[in-house]
């Protein structure tokens, strides 16, 4: 994969990978001090093989596609996003929320709390498996530029009906196998004569691999992937804040925001 100049990861970021990696000391090595038989970064080719590699895995990482970056978990190459401690818990209190309830709350989207925002976003598990802002989990859509994409209607759909417009892309599907056992998930690999598919939503590393030779019928699931009644837990407060976060892209400084 090539990149241009303002599309390359940021080599500060890079740089804390080579030293998670346990391999930045041997790139700043003075010149004097340099061992024989080492290229010009003063590592040996063992060293600038295994930063070639997180160098690769890196870009990989933050410039895949949603599709791509869940293979690259699932297969293993990148950790899953995994949640730092307990998620935040809502205060409440909660409510049955549809459809129309959301788009009735938006005279009231003005003056929120960006921070209560950013917090609900975790508190209603949209994290576990939607990226915002780079950070977050693989499995869902990257939620970052979502206000470019939905208005009001469509986000509150999206979140409290999330079976009624499922995209092909984020499309579960429903494997049967000749001897009777049936898995549901999301197909991310096709190759080398078998199926490999994520069976769970908040967890890319739990997959299954099926033989070609083995399926019987494979169809679209007609339910998403996604739960429903995630906001349930949250009180109208919470959940306007959590709306006006994500319209607003993840900016505090957003009108919304504005006291």
């Amino acid at each position: 994969m090539t990149t241009s100049r303002l599309s390359r990861p940021p080599l500060r970021a890079f740089a804390a990978c080579l030293a998670a990696a346990g391999l930045l000391a041997c790139t700043s090595r003075p010149a004097e001090t340099k061992p024989s038989g080492t290229g010009a970064l003063g590592a040996s080719a063992e060293d600038l093989a295994a930063i070639s590699r997180v160098h690769r895995e890196y870009v990989a990482a933050h410039n895949a596609s949603d599709a791509d970056r869940l293979a690259i978990e699932a297969a293993g190459l990148r950790k899953p996003y995994k949640p730092k401690g307990a998620l935040p818990k809502a205060a409440g209190p909660g409510r049955e929320w549809t459809t129309a309830d959301l788009v009735a709350l938006e005279p009231k989207l003005k003056g929120r709390n960006f921070k209560n925002g950013e917090k609900m976003y975790v508190a209603a598990r949209c994290i576990v498996c939607h990226r915002f802002a780079g950070d977050g989990g693989a499995t869902g859509p990257d939620l970052s530029q979502v206000a470019g994409r939905f208005g009001l209607k469509d986000l509150a759909e999206a979140i409290v009906e999330p079976s009624k417009v499922i995209s092909d892309q984020y499309k579960a599907s429903v494997v049967k196998t000749a001897d009777g056992k049936t898995i549901t998930g999301r197909v991310v690999s096709e190759g080398s004569g078998k199926l490999v598919i994520v069976t769970d939503p908040e967890d890319s590393t739990k997959v299954a691999e099926v033989a070609k030779d083995d399926i019987e019928s494979i169809k679209p699931s007609a339910v998403s992937l996604m739960p429903e009644k995630l906001l349930n837990p949250l009180g109208e407060t919470e959940v306007l804040d959590l709306l006006a976060y994500m319209l607003s892209r993840g900016d505090p400084n957003h009108p919304m925001f504005r006291k």
